[in-house]
């Protein structure tokens, strides 16, 4: 059995959906695009058991920049435990384009 293979190399995006009025209508898209797992602890969401539950976050907060809040390519796929931490801090380096 092989396991997980931490990615060494930038993420590049599969999907592009657009048109959405609301960013949770993004979730099924994202859960695919990061393969269910948290892009910043990559946890799996079958083996995530601390008991919350997985997010649509949005790199740049729709805070600090609402005409970004539906917009694909802000959004990641976030463990609750991790979507909380991060909360609106801005600084952090994309998962996107950094291999954690």
């Amino acid at each position: 059995m092989i396991g997980f293979e931490y990615p060494i190399s930038p993420h590049v995006r599969r999907h592009g959906p657009a048109g959405y009025q609301d960013y949770s209508s993004f979730r099924d898209w994202l859960r695919d695009e990061f393969m269910f797992r948290c892009v910043y602890c990559l946890h799996r969401e079958q083996w995530y058991n601390r008991g919350a539950t997985f997010h649509v976050d949005h790199f740049i907060p729709a805070t600090a920049d609402p005409d970004r809040r539906c917009e694909y390519s802000n959004l990641l796929y976030a463990s609750g435990t991790c979507n909380v931490a991060k909360q609106a801090i801005l600084g952090l380096p994309n998962p996107c384009d950094v291999a954690f």
